[in-house]
C-alpha cells in the first residue's frame, strides 16, 4: 500500500471523528452560547475532512501515475467509479469551495423545541452579535396539519417578523406573542434539539445520522481504493 496516501486516508479518519465529536457535543449541549462555538469548530472539521478526503486520491493518482502507467490509470478509472456513484461527493466539494470562497457558511444548523401549541425552529450563527444569533425563526402551529412538523413543506410555516415591531395586523400580534413565549422556553428551559444540518444552496436537510452516514460512505469508498492499491505492486 502506498504509505502516504494511506497516512493521508488517516488524516481524513481522524477529521470525520472530530466532526462525529463536535456534532456530539453540539447535540448533547443545552448551552445556546457553547452550541455557537461548536457549530463554528464543526465547520472548521468538515472543512478539514472534505480536504483531507480529495487529497486522499490526489496523493495516490501523483505517486502510481508515474510508477504504474498506463495500469493505474485504467485501474484508478474503474475504481474512481465507486466515487462518482456518490452525489454527496461531489456537493461537500462544492460545500469546501464555498466556505473557502465566500466564508464558512455551510452547514447551517437548525434546531426544533416543542411547545404546547406550537413546534419553533431556529438557527444560530455565530457570526452576528450575542443579541441576534436567532435566525431564521419559524413557528409552526401543531396540528397543521399534521401533529409532527413537516418543515419541507413551506405551507406549513408560519413566518415570523421582529416580535418587537408595533404590529398593526391582529396576526402578526399574536403570531409575536407566540415568538416570545418560544425564545423564552429556550432560553429559560433549554427546550430543544438539533434537528437537521442544512446546505440551502442545494436544497439539502439532513438529519445528523443521515449527514454522518453519506459522510461515511464517501470514507468507505476512499479506503477500500486505497486498500486496492496495493495490488498495483503485485
Amino acid at each position: 500500500m502506498n504509505l502516504l496516501s494511506k497516512d493521508k486516508l488517516k488524516e481524513t479518519h481522524y477529521n470525520f471523528n472530530r466532526v462525529i465529536e463536535t456534532l456530539k457535543e453540539i447535540e448533547n449541549s443545552t448551552d445556546i452560547l457553547e452550541i455557537v462555538g461548536k457549530i463554528q469548530l464543526v465547520r472548521y472539521d468538515l472543512n478539514s475532512f472534505v480536504n483531507s478526503s480529495r487529497s486522499v486520491t490526489l496523493v495516490l493518482q501523483k505517486d502510481f501515475k508515474t510508477k504504474f502507467r498506463p495500469k493505474f490509470e485504467n485501474w484508478y478509472t474503474k475504481e474512481k467509479m465507486d466515487l462518482d456513484k456518490l452525489p454527496f461527493a461531489k456537493i461537500l466539494l462544492e460545500l469546501r469551495n464555498i466556505n473557502q470562497k465566500e466564508g464558512n457558511i455551510y452547514p447551517t444548523f437548525e434546531f426544533i423545541s416543542e411547545l404546547e401549541n406550537d413546534f419553533f425552529t431556529f438557527e444560530l450563527d455565530y457570526t452576528k452579535p450575542i443579541d441576534e444569533i436567532f435566525v431564521n425563526e419559524k413557528l409552526i402551529a401543531k396540528g397543521y396539519p399534521n401533529e409532527k412538523p413537516n418543515l419541507k413543506n413551506k405551507s406549513d410555516e408560519i413566518k415570523i417578523k421582529e416580535p418587537n415591531k408595533d404590529f398593526e395586523d391582529e396576526v402578526f400580534k399574536f403570531a409575536a406573542i407566540r415568538y416570545n413565549n418560544a425564545i423564552k422556553e429556550v432560553n429559560e428551559k433549554n427546550n430543544f434539539k438539533l434537528h437537521m444540518l442544512k446546505i440551502d444552496r442545494f436544497d439539502i436537510d439532513l438529519s445528523k445520522d443521515e449527514f454522518l452516514q453519506k459522510c461515511r460512505e464517501i470514507l468507505n469508498v476512499l479506503t477500500q481504493i486505497v486498500k486496492k492499491s496495493s495490488d498495483l505492486n503485485k
